[in-house]
């Protein structure tokens, strides 16, 4: 797991790795603190080298995800995106962790084999509709 300030880990990981990292800096900070600096994800974003949308998805996956899908970022095993798509497709946390237990090419294929969720329909959609 790569540090806050440890500018050499920083300059050889992945783009995931990075983008985990900026979000623990943003996600340890206090909320109030967050709400009040809009500037805070693109300084973390700019210092950590990721961009906004890999730092959303990161902290989507602090937030929500398996401890054992975290693990698997930091360790480069899966993507932030690989990561982020498989709680999409499979909310249970304990199917998370047996997924990636079994490596990469596990979540690759549930990701692949699971339906999406159906998204909502948006108000031009629904007005189109009629």
């Amino acid at each position: 797991m790569i540090q806050p300030n440890d500018t050499t880990a920083i300059a050889l990981a992945t783009k995931s790795q990075r983008a985990m990292a900026a979000a623990r800096v943003k996600h340890s900070a206090p909320e109030a603190l967050i709400q009040i600096s809009t500037n805070r994800n693109k300084n973390a974003a700019h210092t950590y080298r990721c961009s906004l949308a890999y730092l959303d998805w990161a902290l989507y996956l602090i937030k929500h995800a398996a401890d054992e899908v975290v693990k698997a970022v930091d360790a480069g095993v899966i993507s932030v995106a690989q990561g982020r798509k498989l709680c999409t497709v499979c909310p249970d946390k304990s199917e998370q962790a047996e997924t990636v237990s079994l490596g990469a090419a596990a979540v690759d294929a549930k990701i692949q084999t699971t339906p999406r969720p159906e998204r909502r329909k948006s108000a031009a959609e629904v007005a189109g509709e009629e």
